[in-house]
């Protein structure tokens, strides 16, 4: 059983009280993190009686967040904590695709050979856009194995959707960049998952625009799930079937206990996972949005 007190405990480097977590668990213990963390310095500051311990780190690659990251885990094991998104340590876009391929669901992989005409996403490969990973030094960014940056895109307004007989040949060779089959559908819908757990929310959304973002869109459809237990809810009707199934799948294959996941959708119905974030915020642009996180807290009285 989780608790839902104190004895939870947030690891967290840079986030803030409008995150989505803090909201289900306002009264847990937060420890700020830094990359140098040390083991003995972390466990000091961990209750006596602490139950979990949540990885809740703003940064695409986190193995090595801290240092000693695999001691941190197997010190937690030993004093019978469980840690939350032990292993969600990279949510690269590369990352993402590559898990996609694995577990055979729809990847948006594309390479420069193929039509010319057919409409792709340039993206860096960093989740939104690397923003956040310039708040860390060159040194910490080079101990997490993160490049440098790109020239192009250092955020999600610089993503662009070209031909493919549009893209520079020195996009497809930097590391730093992601080039994605752009998935897109006649009735602008796309779809935001939330899960944590057993508690998965499914919301469909619409957005006219080429480059989709929540705060520009509107909710009109959403889902409540028990991952466990899914396909013998009567309570849930009218859902994309396919495409929540394929969410489980990716859910237990990349190993994701807390996350907001965008999923996009073609013409013929088919779910493309494109994007994963371990820290996602409570809100719908400003707004927050209704019975989300008492949903997703239903998790914590759970056996896991």
């Amino acid at each position: 059983m989780l608790p839902a007190d104190r004895r939870y405990v947030i690891y967290r480097w840079l986030s803030s009280d409008d995150f989505l977590l803090y909201t289900m668990v306002p009264e847990a213990t937060v420890i700020d993190a830094t990359v140098t963390d040390r083991l003995e310095d972390i466990a000091a500051r961990i209750p006596e009686d602490a139950a979990c311990f949540h990885f809740h780190l703003n940064c695409t690659v986190t193995r090595r967040f801290p240092v000693e990251r695999a001691q941190l885990v197997e010190y937690l094991r030993t004093r019978g904590i469980a840690p939350i998104n032990e292993r969600l340590t990279d949510i690269s876009k590369t990352a993402i695709q590559r898990k996609c391929a694995e577990l055979g669901l729809n990847t948006t992989a594309v390479t420069p050979d193929g039509e010319a005409n057919e409409l792709l996403i340039v993206k860096s490969d960093l989740n939104f856009g690397g923003d956040s990973e310039w708040a860390l030094s060159a040194e910490e960014r080079s101990m997490l194995g993160i490049a440098g940056g790109s020239d192009i895109i250092w955020k999600p307004d610089d993503y662009l959707v070209v031909p493919r007989g549009d893209i520079e040949s020195a996009w497809w060779e930097d590391p730093n960049l992601i080039c994605e089959k752009y998935i897109a559908n006649r009735r602008n819908r796309w779809y935001r998952a939330n899960v944590y757990l057993s508690q998965l929310t499914v919301r469909e959304l619409v957005n006219e625009s080429q480059i989709k973002k929540v705060a520009a869109s509107v909710t009109v459809g959403q889902w409540y799930f028990d991952i466990y237990n899914f396909e013998s809810s009567d309570a849930v009707t009218d859902y994309p079937s396919s495409l929540v199934r394929d969410l489980i799948r990716f859910i237990r294959g990349f190993e994701v206990d807390f996350a907001a996941i965008d999923i996009m959708m073609n013409d013929e119905g088919e779910a493309f996972i494109v994007d994963v974030n371990s820290t996602p915020s409570m809100l719908s642009g400003r707004r927050e949005i209704p019975g989300l996180a008492d949903y997703l807290r239903k998790a914590l009285s759970a056996e896991r």
